[in-house]
């Protein structure tokens, strides 16, 4: 016996009542995910905060080719002018830097130091932000020409940061 068949109308009546509920109700689910979705899965909230207890920079002693390292630990609040600063390298931030501190005084706050080899320093201001950037990223001048940036993540725990002769390693602790 075949149920859905136009011949059969009770039958026919009834699949075909059911069928419309399935769509209304997947309709309504798609509409629900697409228009509430990001809040629901938490990302509509803005980013996720960090919790970075301590960023510990140490220059090696043979770092920079023995010359002083400048770095710079750049702080973005908004998601457009992210996507801009992650493609520069080192050499095109430095270059571009004064610019887009001077156009972006609100969403691009930048801390920079010019470390000697065989330095150390350790910034624990990290636990009292005020606000929560998009991304923080990090920029080392070497003398190198490879793009000598990272990302901070994960978004939280110890950063420490060795800067070398020609590279930088990037070691996290205590991330969650």
């Amino acid at each position: 016996m075949v149920f859905y068949n136009k011949n059969n109308w009770p039958a026919y009546l009834f699949y075909e009542h059911l069928w419309m509920s399935v769509c209304r109700v997947s309709s309504f689910g798609a509409m629900f995910v697409l228009l509430n979705g990001c809040s629901v899965f938490g990302f509509g909230d803005g980013p996720e905060p960090y919790q970075i207890e301590a960023l510990e920079i140490v220059t090696e002693l043979d770092a920079n080719h023995d010359s002083p390292t400048p770095i710079d630990l750049v702080e973005i609040y908004d998601s457009s002018l992210y996507l801009q600063v992650q493609t520069l390298s080192a050499s095109q931030w430095f270059n571009q830097k004064a610019g887009l501190v001077a156009s972006n005084p609100d969403v691009l706050a930048v801390t920079s130091w010019e470390l000697p080899p065989g330095k150390r320093i350790l910034d624990d201001r990290w636990l009292s932000m005020d606000r929560v950037p998009v991304s923080i990223i990090l920029f080392v001048g070497h003398k190198s020409s490879s793009p000598n940036r990272i990302e901070l993540r994960p978004r939280s725990g110890t950063f420490r940061i060795s800067i070398q002769a020609d590279s930088f390693k990037l070691k996290t602790e205590g991330a969650g």
